[in-house]
């Protein structure tokens, strides 16, 4: 199977949804596995595994960022939360 990403490609990190970059090299084949150059803001290129990678779809509403598992502390509109902390906040209207 070949690789999933393209260079320029828009992707997020997995293991941390506040990183979103570019591709910028085309995907090398390391111990079976694609590996992706992708620039996330800085001016500095990672080296990240093509499974702790996916295409990044643009900003969505809270419904959806809940439902892709965006940890709660990044759900924020300026100094306010979306999602509460405690039960009690939340008045038991989430779910999940």
């Amino acid at each position: 199977m070949g690789p999933r990403f393209n260079k320029s490609d828009q992707v997020i990190r997995k293991s941390h949804r506040e990183q979103i970059g570019y591709i910028v090299d085309e995907p090398r084949l390391l111990a079976g596995e694609y590996w992706y150059q992708v620039q996330f803001g800085g001016g500095i290129a990672k080296k990240v595994q093509e499974s702790d990678l996916e295409l990044y779809e643009g900003a969505q509403d809270i419904w959806s960022l809940l439902k892709r598992r965006v940890p709660a502390r990044f759900l924020r509109i300026g100094s306010r939360r979306f999602v509460p902390q405690s039960d009690e906040e939340r008045g038991g209207a989430y779910r999940g």
